[in-house]
């Protein structure tokens, strides 16, 4: 990751957040509630809403790779680590070659 790119977290992250801020990462995480807060404000819940519909797609994504290629379904040794990128780099493009998209737009989502 290099400064100015965004990370999409879950809340388990949210203490790496300033740390990510620190190195110039911005996060997108889904808005928790405050104490005693009853509901999100409407724009704490479409911004919410839309960060989790990105980590759906992402979700997805990932978890393609891991059903179609047997290298991701397992633990992954860390002397793949400096590899790691491209090999998904290429199972990702496998799968977008042979497999039909996760999603297609049509008039239903204008």
């Amino acid at each position: 990751m290099q400064p100015g790119d965004l990370a999409i977290v879950d809340r388990g992250f949210r203490d790496s957040r300033k740390t990510l801020r620190a190195v110039g990462i911005q996060t997108a995480m889904p808005t928790l509630a405050k104490p005693g807060q009853l509901k999100l404000s409407t724009k704490e819940y479409i911004d919410s809403r839309i960060v989790t519909m990105t980590k759906f797609v992402i979700e997805c994504v990932n978890g393609t790779a891991k059903n179609k290629s047997k290298f991701f379904r397992h633990v992954i040794f860390m002397s793949y680590a400096p590899k790691i990128e491209r090999f998904f780099k290429i199972a990702v493009a496998l799968n977008n070659r042979l497999s039909p998209p996760l999603f297609e737009e049509n008039s239903l989502h204008l």
